[in-house]
């Protein structure tokens, strides 16, 4: 079950990376 693993590290990572351009879209200013 290896590709569950991998399925759900590249979910974690791209829901951080989301998160992070979300924040710096709605505040470009803040950053």
């Amino acid at each position: 079950m290896r590709t569950v693993m991998m399925i759900l590290a590249l979910v974690t990572v791209w829901g951080g990376n989301a998160t992070a351009i979300i924040h710096l879209s709605r505040n470009p200013e803040e950053s």
